[in-house]
């Protein structure tokens, strides 16, 4: 799947939306008592999805990652009022892995003339209902759970297919994060910086109502960081105020740091800059990546 700059600016929204119901329904949820053991999980998100909010859903849990699949139709409606958007830099590449205890991020990204671009859809009104409740049960059974238990949970997949054209999006929510947010430990904006989006068009999803399309893998630390770097950079030249004569080597190199920091990995000994656009590579070495940059 491709992303898309439209739902990036659009999926910002729905999660500060998320996140004000989240806060305003913390003290509803959370048991001293754990209600759930981790091996009930599936049937609880599925069940209470049901039975509260009438919506279909599949839960699988693999490994220490906890998905969740959403059959949804029409997700996207046309804008009442398109939203205006100034577009300074066009990214073509933007990849970055782990290597080792090293990290490679290779991109080509250009400044353009300025030009003005118009978000003519958004998510629907029931698409948002639906993405909401997800959350707030997945939430609420997450916090019920033995704290041990809890805590073998490290990620949640989101993922929300529209059967009729196979249009698909899947946020991907690391659980400190969850907990984090819902206890005003970061604040809403930051909670949405670090959820990993993806969107894009599946065949598979068309008319699959069970998510039998999904591969239900396990998700690594390593493979979020490397989404969350992608999905950094990508947002860094959305945003109107970066200027054209931007450093792009520098503003990656910040974000590499940045996002290690966040996640506390603190063992990468490299990093390599491969620069398609000015044709340069720059290396980082350890104390370059963990020094903080103005």
């Amino acid at each position: 799947m491709t992303r898309s700059k439209v739902f990036l600016r659009n999926s910002a929204k729905l999660g500060l939306n998320i996140c004000v119901f989240i806060f305003a329904c913390l003290g509803c949820s959370a048991s001293l008592v754990p209600t759930y053991s981790k091996s009930e999980v599936e049937k609880a998100i599925t069940g209470i999805l049901s039975v509260e909010y009438k919506d279909d859903a599949v839960a699988k849990l693999a490994g220490s990652t906890l998905w969740v699949y959403l059959p949804m139709e029409d997700i996207f409606e046309k804008a009442e009022k398109p939203e205006k958007n100034l577009e300074k830099f066009i990214i073509e590449k933007n990849t970055a892995r782990f290597l080792g205890d090293q990290v490679h991020c290779v991109y080509r990204i250009k400044a353009i003339p300025e030009r003005q671009t118009s978000q003519e859809y958004v998510f629907s009104k029931k698409a948002r209902e639906k993405m909401s409740n997800a959350i707030q049960v997945l939430r609420r059974v997450i916090l019920s759970i033995d704290r041990g238990e809890r805590n073998e949970i490290k990620f949640f997949i989101l993922a929300a297919s529209d059967i009729n054209n196979g249009m698909e999006l899947t946020e991907t929510i690391y659980a400190p994060d969850l907990l984090k947010v819902s206890y005003g430990a970061i604040s809403p904006g930051e909670y949405q910086h670090r959820i990993s989006i993806n969107y894009g068009v599946n065949p598979g999803a068309v008319g699959d109502k069970d998510g039998r399309h999904l591969e239900y893998k396990d998700l690594t630390l390593r493979e979020f960081i490397s989404r969350q770097i992608i999905q950094r950079i990508a947002l860094k030249f959305q945003k109107p105020e970066v200027e054209q004569s931007a450093d792009v080597d520098k503003e990656v190199a910040r974000i590499i740091g940045d996002t290690l920091r966040i996640y506390r990995v603190r063992n990468v000994s490299r990093a390599w800059l491969d620069n398609l656009f000015t044709k340069s590579r720059v290396e980082l070495t350890h104390s370059q990546i963990y020094n903080k940059r103005d």
